[in-house]
């Protein structure tokens, strides 16, 4: 069985040639450079036993030595275990770790306060010569979630030649109900290799954010003389990426989340204790998060563990910041640093993702993610992995791409919503996540605010083919030092654009960020409003809608957006570089428009351009009088453009024995301009011989749109064939929603 001895408390500690005082470890101060801490400690007989010494994380460089015997370096933020029998004392032991902080190659960064120190837990472990080295959890679900192929990876070590079997037992239970067990008799102790457990759990319970599930795994290893027992905690889950969504248990999730530092207060630096990542982890998930992305190094054990337990998502990265990739020693160095943290953390279903840099330039990159991508799959090949990106989309795209990642990422801090559109665009094919947004740009400004709650909640709803978002990581969750940018950004050297204070304490756009979740939960309110105008009916007549579906379903998308770039009022402003246009679209499909019976979609109207320049509707009956739904010019037209009289195109009805009747559409008589906002103001647009019947308003500040109706006489004692919408001046644009005939009854 295994014993752990705590080394923890206060230790001596010195800067070299200076006086010994006293530090708590685990604990982390502000940088000294370098550091010397020292601890006596009395052990008793471990001699037919294992010693190993455990230290969970220091910052950031350290050597340690055990009565004055190097027993190795360390890097930051991660495990390390020393085997210590052949220089472990019984009775007394000094043991001495030499810290660097600021000075240290690997760790110390510009982009928020670094700390030193002994920052995790440091203890003995003490186990028999037969013991339990690791083990890893696999799960492979059907395709309906109804069963579960699992997977147990059980690595044994022995310090003695064992000419007995060894029996390994696995048991797995949830609520204290058993629901597996198996046992193996071994013969020998593989070496290297470890003893694998299949088997196939039956409708297992799922891990999910809502229901977050955890089944207690119990791994023995026995003989005569030795046993050990290790116990932990997993989950039934599975997170994927198919097309540009996630998956997680095969439906859809959108990532609402947070960029979360391990730090708090003026002077806790790294060393949390479990009371306050819990805190914080809970305050995430109370917000409505479900996602919290532990920026930007290994965070504690504990903090994996409380994700767990509370249903929140989260992914994990090494600690690179603005560094070179092309330079091998750091690279090796991350490498190193992400494959331990694989290992610790591959039995977690909460960690979802590996995120192999934050914010680096791209040169190298490929080399480097390419390399670490294959360490962590040798080690875990079950969880996506990518990078946290600030680089420009079209370049971040190709070498993710090449280095075989599975999502993208970018941060889009901008004062307007039009990067986060442009960025989307770009980043087609596979999902994409904002590893950070937001920040000091938008941070408490209402106005900003309310612009980006409808982009992301518009974009978090679209699908595939259209760009869409899939996660979002608010920069930041709380207020952190950082001394080298000033206002507006930092104040007094905060950084101050958290949710939360450096305390916890709620700001305003804890509230905010809140109901950015809630957008993207609910359905999506468009926010289009159609205003209906009515008009006394025409008694004694019965109106019915021509079917012109199939005509509405033959849009150009491209010819369409070209007319909308090619409109005057993007010419005389600078609104087209501030948002995309959706233009006069019916919100939702309409049987009736203001008191006329129609049978229109939503979506489009038929649009005349250059590429498009006529459309044929069949009829194939007999009428008093056409309505003509539409009567107006995109994006815009008369009276901002052209002459009254001006003619831009023309029906042409076709009778059953061949003859026909033209009806020519003039500028102020038959058209008007379809926008009712002109540069700065709003305008009143007329054609004489029609009536309005709707006016769209898809957002109050850009696009206002009318819907008319023409109406014409027809011969009722011949059937119409079919009527041709044909264009004439290509300087315009005109439409058509649809076309409803009438008849006394």
């Amino acid at each position: 069985m295994t014993e752990t001895v705590d080394l923890n408390g206060y230790w001596d500690w010195q800067l070299p040639g200076g006086q010994w005082e006293k530090k708590k470890v685990p604990g982390s101060y502000l940088c000294v450079g370098k550091a010397i801490y020292c601890k006596d400690f009395q052990i008793a007989d471990c001699s037919g036993k294992k010693a190993f010494l455990c230290f969970d994380g220091i910052h950031y460089c350290g050597q340690v030595f055990l009565n004055d015997h190097l027993l190795g370096e360390m890097l930051p933020y991660v495990p390390y275990k020393f085997a210590v029998n052949d220089y472990l004392h019984r009775g007394g032991n000094k043991l001495r770790v030499i810290i660097d902080d600021i000075t240290a190659h690997y760790g110390p960064t510009g982009g928020w306060e670094d700390y030193g120190g002994i920052s995790r837990d440091v203890y003995l472990e003490i186990t028999d010569a037969l013991r339990i080295e690791d083990w890893q959890w696999q799960t492979n679900h059907t395709e309906n979630f109804s069963s579960c192929n699992c997977r147990v990876k059980v690595w044994l070590a022995s310090d003695y030649v064992n000419p007995d079997a060894v029996n390994v037992s696995l048991k797995l239970f949830l609520s204290g109900a058993r629901v597996y067990e198996a046992e193996k008799s071994l013969a020998r102790i593989p070496a290297q290799e470890p003893v694998v457990f299949d088997f196939s759990a039956a409708r297992p319970v799922l891990w999910s954010c809502d229901l977050p599930v955890l089944y207690d795994l119990v791994i023995r290893v026995a003989d005569k003389a030795y046993s050990d027992e290790q116990t932990t905690s997993v989950g039934f889950r599975s997170f994927t990426a198919e097309g540009t969504r996630f998956l997680l248990n095969g439906k859809d999730i959108f990532l609402k989340g947070v960029a979360r530092h391990e730090m708090w207060g003026d002077d806790l630096g790294f060393a949390l204790s479990k009371e306050q990542i819990e805190q914080d982890l809970k305050l995430i998930k109370q917000m409505g998060g479900n996602y919290v992305r532990l920026v930007h190094y290994p965070h504690h054990r504990h903090t994996i563990e409380t994700a767990d337990r509370l249903g929140l998502l989260v992914s994990e990265e090494p600690g690179l910041w603005w560094n070179d990739l092309s330079d091998p020693v750091v690279t090796g160095k991350a490498i190193e640093i992400m494959k331990k943290t694989v290992i610790r953390d591959r039995n977690s279903p909460s960690v979802i993702c590996w995120l192999l840099f934050n914010e680096c330039n791209l040169t190298g990159a490929v080399d480097y993610l390419s390399r670490c991508r294959e360490q962590i799959e040798k080690l875990d090949d079950t969880r996506l992995i990518s990078a946290a990106n600030a680089i420009e989309a079209n370049e971040a795209k190709a070498v993710f791409d090449e280095a075989g990642l599975d999502f993208y990422t970018i941060h889009p801090y901008d004062y307007e919503t039009k990067s986060i559109i442009t960025n989307l665009e770009i980043l087609r094919g596979k999902p994409v996540v904002f590893t950070e947004w937001g920040g000091w740009l938008i941070h408490n400004n209402q106005n900003l605010l309310k612009a980006f709650k409808k982009v992301i909640a518009r974009y978090s709803h679209q699908r595939e083919p259209e760009p869409n978002l899939c996660g979002l990581a608010w920069w930041q969750w709380q207020d952190v030092y950082q001394l080298s940018r000033g206002i507006p950004a930092c104040e007094d050297g905060v950084l101050s654009d958290g949710l939360v204070d450096r305390f916890r304490n709620r700001k305003p756009m804890f509230s905010i960020m809140a109901e950015f979740f809630d957008l993207i939960d609910i359905p999506l309110d468009n926010g289009f409003m159609i205003e209906d105008y009515s008009c006394p009916a025409d008694l004694g007549y019965k109106t019915r809608a021509l079917d012109m579906r199939p005509l509405l379903t033959q849009q150009d998308e491209a010819s369409r957006q070209e007319t909308i770039r090619s409109a005057p009022r993007f010419a005389k402003t600078r609104l087209n570089t501030r948002r995309n246009y959706i233009g006069p679209i019916l919100p939702e499909a309409r049987q009736t428009l203001g008191d006329l019976t129609v049978d229109i979609p939503c979506g489009e109207p038929i649009i005349l351009n250059n590429a498009r320049p006529s459309v044929q509707i069949p009829v194939g009956e007999k009428a008093d009088f056409l309505h003509f739904i539409g009567q107006t010019t995109y994006f815009d037209g008369y009276p901002l453009r052209g002459e009254s009289g001006e003619i831009v195109a023309k029906y042409v009805i076709r009778y059953e024995n061949g003859s026909r009747q033209d009806v020519q559409l003039h500028n102020g008589l038959e058209l008007a301009s379809a926008s009712l906002l002109a540069i700065n103001s709003r305008i009143d647009p007329r054609a004489v011989k029609c009536r309005r019947l709707a006016k769209i308003t898809i957002d109050p500040d850009f696009e206002v749109y009318q819907v008319c109706e023409l109406k014409v006489a027809v011969r009722n004692d011949l059937l119409i064939e079919s009527i041709e919408f044909t264009l004439i001046n290509n300087d315009y644009w005109p439409l058509l929603y649809g076309i409803s005939v009438s008849s006394k009854n």
